[in-house]
């Protein structure tokens, strides 16, 4: 807090003499500085630049003396001056301007006697109710309140936005009537003005500072808070930052079909979709595809993805021909969770955190975009995959990091915990494209690994790895960042 003082000598020298009363007000202003306000800009790449503009405010009176010369009746005379704070700042979430006397006594006091005069009415007066003798301050120069104690104090504005010009300046009137009961002499109180800026949220940090799945970076993963395996609680705005048992969540958008997917950062230290993919393909229409090393590149699938039951022409003898096979599911195969099948529509505030969709069901070639088939004869990983930029297939030991940063157990750990907060892996069940239907919805999950043609298996209880032989299956995608 910084305080604004006016000169000492000037504020109590200035002793007008007048037949009954001369009136000296002295007006002190101090403000305070409040906190940074942050910014944050980044490239598309992996540079961030982070800017902090500390906010400042200034605020000023156009007097700091009000001299009344008042010539009293016996009915009482009353006049009005007026005082104007300006206040100038920076703070896009704007400011607080209060008045008050400087401390718990609000009575003028006479420099020659034992005479005061009060400001303790109550409500409001005019000009023709004010009682002789008072005094009180008024914003439009016709409603007069007392004058508010040190400890009471009055906000004159309260702005929460960047102050335009006229915002700026506040006018507050000073009223006293005096009736010729009153001894003659000099009367002196000092009020206070003081000013404050509004708070500006930090800046976001991590996942929250972005709003798209194509922006993420290592780096803003790095920036995220990694919490406890023990953390169900969700952080979605930011305001946990620092806090282990929150689990960081927010929702960003894949600009490449404007679907949105809520994404984690969790206890293994990466950050997870944390919803299943579910980018429909087009026959012809080439995708952006995210390459392993950061990079993105376009492929083009050579089936659009389904969006009902059949075969859809599949040959089994030459799984190896039939090239990228993806399938929407329908609204009543959408929402899995225990084993029991629930509506297309997600509780938890629009947060989509209690029942988890199953996304779309990919073979590998689509999953890889093509690229698994070299994987598997080289026994790579897959040099793209069909994820957002950014963002992988997970490896097997990235996702068996689940096991290891104690989600669940590989053989008989904690129950639910697959399914449930943080992880929600659904039980989304597998679609098995050479008969064209649904299997185990409610009861497993599959999920693609980068590592050639292995997929993980979520159950209840447990999270198994096996080699798919049956490569041309769909199962589900949770992409993790890079």
């Amino acid at each position: 807090m910084k305080t604004i003082k006016t000169d000492s000598k000037q504020k109590f020298a200035n002793r007008i003499g007048i037949f009954a009363a001369s009136l000296l007000f002295t007006a002190v202003a101090i403000y305070i500085y409040s906190p940074v306000i942050g910014t944050n800009a980044s490239d598309s790449v992996t540079v961030g630049v982070n800017v902090d503009v500390s906010s400042v405010l200034s605020l000023t009176l156009d007097t700091n003396t009000l001299n009344f010369d008042i010539t009293p009746t016996l009915e009482g005379v009353f006049s009005s001056k007026a005082i104007n704070a300006t206040v100038d700042t920076n703070s896009n979430e704007g400011y607080e301007l209060y008045f008050s006397a400087t401390d718990n006594d609000t009575s003028m006091t006479s420099r020659t006697s034992d005479n005061t005069i009060l400001s303790d009415f109550n409500g409001t007066v005019t000009s023709a109710t004010m009682a002789n003798n008072k005094w009180g301050y008024s914003l439009n120069n016709t409603d007069f309140s007392k004058i508010p104690i040190l400890n009471s104090h009055a906000i004159l504005k309260n702005l929460n936005h960047l102050p335009a010009a006229a915002e700026k300046i506040t006018t507050t009137n000073i009223g006293v009537k005096i009736d010729d009961t009153l001894a003659s002499g000099s009367y002196n109180k000092k009020v206070l003005f003081s000013a404050v800026a509004h708070k500006t949220p930090a800046a976001a940090v991590g996942i929250h500072s972005i709003t798209n799945m194509q922006d993420m970076t290592p780096q803003i993963c790095a920036d995220t808070t990694t919490p406890t395996y023990l953390a169900t609680m969700l952080d979605w705005d930011g305001s946990r930052h620092g806090n282990v048992m929150y689990v960081p969540r927010t929702t960003l958008t894949d600009t490449r079909d404007q679907s949105t997917y809520t994404v984690s950062k969790l206890a293994d230290g990466n950050c997870w979709m944390s919803q299943n993919l579910a980018l429909d393909l087009t026959i012809n229409d080439p995708v952006v595809i995210s390459n392993i090393d950061g990079t993105t590149s376009t492929a083009t699938p050579d089936h659009t993805t389904q969006t009902t039951t059949g075969s859809d022409n599949y040959d089994s003898q030459t799984e190896s021909n039939n090239g990228w096979r993806s399938y929407h599911p329908q609204t009543s195969e959408s929402y899995y969770r225990n084993g029991t099948q629930q509506s297309s529509s997600p509780s938890g505030n629009g947060h989509s955190y209690d029942w988890e969709k199953a996304g779309n069901y990919y073979n590998w070639f689509a999953a890889t975009a093509e690229t698994g088939v070299a994987a598997m004869s080289s026994g790579t990983e897959p040099a793209s995959s069909i994820c957002p930029k950014g963002w992988k297939l997970p490896s097997v030991n990235t996702l068996m990091s689940l096991v290891s940063s104690g989600y669940i157990s590989q053989s008989s750990g904690l129950v639910g915990r697959a399914y449930d907060t943080p992880l929600n892996h659904p039980q989304s069940g597998f679609f098995v494209f050479v008969a064209g239907t649904m299997a185990s919805p409610g009861y497993v999950g599959f999920y693609w690994t980068s590592t050639s043609s292995v997929a993980a298996a979520f159950s209840t209880e447990t999270i198994q790895t096996s080699s798919a032989s049956s490569y041309g299956y769909g199962y589900s995608i949770r992409c993790v960042a890079i």
